[in-house]
Parts: structure tokens; sequence; C-alpha cells
């Protein structure tokens, strides 16, 4: 689910549409209605993941987290650009770290750049788990980019997409949208 749809990144094949939407921050309470009827359908949420565009960017996500906590209790993913990975950062969100089971790091050349080499940027994973010891980090050993592309007949997919098995829920103005990723809901 998106904690907001914008991002500070405008990355070419983004698979959420971020460098075209408008700024919008979401209430966890908004989607409260279609992940109840996920559950109320049987469909296991054994993880909610918060998205976006880039959920940094939410103005109350420690809130956010805690409001799906409270309802759900399931463990929560956060996905990433990495952007505000710095010692005084991680210490202003000493309150999210324990509310995640994990971080996912997205590898963008333009942060890469600002923090220098994994011997700049591990020690950060490490200060983030003093905070929470279990939290699992995924930060990719390459850089990786989907190219979105859409065709008037299905064709045979011959590439392993990363969010082939996600389940994207998006608010949208007619009500709540579900699709296998971001750009299929919104499509």
């Amino acid at each position: 689910i998106h904690a907001v749809d914008h991002c500070n990144h405008t990355c070419r094949w983004c698979h959420n549409y971020s460098p075209h939407s408008p700024k919008r921050e979401y209430k966890a309470e908004e989607y409260f209605e279609g992940l109840d009827l996920l559950r109320a359908n049987d469909v296991d949420l054994n993880s909610i993941s918060l998205m976006g565009g880039e959920p940094f960017l939410h103005s109350d996500l420690v809130g956010f987290a805690d409001a799906m906590l409270a309802r759900y209790q399931r463990p929560l993913v956060l996905t990433s650009n990495g952007f505000w990975l710095s010692v005084d950062n991680i210490q202003i969100y000493k309150d999210l770290w324990p509310r995640l089971w994990m971080l996912k790091i997205s590898r963008y050349p333009s942060i890469e750049a600002r923090l220098g080499d994994e011997a700049n940027i591990l020690p950060l994973f490490d200060i983030i788990k003093r905070y929470n010891p279990d939290i699992h980090i995924m930060w990719p050993d390459k850089f990786k980019f989907n190219e979105l592309k859409f065709f008037a007949e299905p064709r045979e997919e011959r590439v392993y997409c990363g969010n082939s098995e996600c389940l994207a829920l998006v608010n949208l103005p007619g009500g709540p949208a579900i699709g296998r990723c971001g750009a299929g809901a919104y499509a």
C-alpha cells in the first residue's frame, strides 16, 4: 500500500507511476476498507508492505505504521529509495525501526553516489539494527530496473519481475483497486 504516491526521484521505469503522480499522502485508515475486504475473502495477508512513491515523504510514517500494526497485526515491510540514509535520520526514525519486520532499500546510482561505497553504507544498517536487532534489511547487490510495456494482446512473460508476486491495493477516485503490481492496479 502507498503511504504516499509521490517520490523525490523520477525513475524512467517506475512501476508505481510516481514520477507522474501528484503529491498525495494517505492515512492508514483509507486502506482499511480494501484490506478488510481481502481479509474477509480469506486472502492471506502474510505481511503488509508500505511503499510509495517514497514512504519517507509521509509526514507521520510512524503513525501510519502504528495504525496498520494495531488493526492487522501483520509484519510490516517498508520499501524505500534510501534518500534519508544518514546517522541523524536513522535517529529521527528511531521509533519506526522496531515496528518493521523488513526494510527494502532500492539501490539507485544517485543515492549511492551521495553515500559512497558499501564501506559507508553498511555501518548505517548496523545503526538501524541497534533499534531492532531482528529487522531484515534488503539492499540488492546490483542495480535492477524494470521496463514497463503494455501490449494489446497477452504475451508470455519471459523475464521474472520482482513485483509479479505482489498484490497492490491503491486508492482511486472510484474506490480501492487491486492489481498484481502498482502499474497493474493503476491500469
